[in-house]
């Protein structure tokens, strides 16, 4: 194999290897960042739970008849 092609493949498989590397790394944040909303989903549903308190009686308005009644 001459010089020329073997420098070519050198190249070549070099910025594979980059372009993998970066890949990686942003695969990586946007696993961080999945997780993280994740976490903050499971955090809202927890509280939209806790709020849904069944009204009681007194939490409840009266009821009053229209005026023309």
């Amino acid at each position: 194999m001459d010089d020329v092609r073997l420098t070519a493949l050198e190249v070549s498989v070099a910025f594979q290897e980059k372009t993998l590397h970066d890949m990686s790394e942003v695969l990586y944040r946007q696993q961080e960042e999945l997780d993280r909303l994740k976490t903050q989903v499971e955090t809202i549903r927890e509280r939209m739970t806790e709020d849904e308190q069944p009204l009681s009686a007194n939490d409840m308005p009266p009821v009053e008849l229209p005026p023309h009644y």
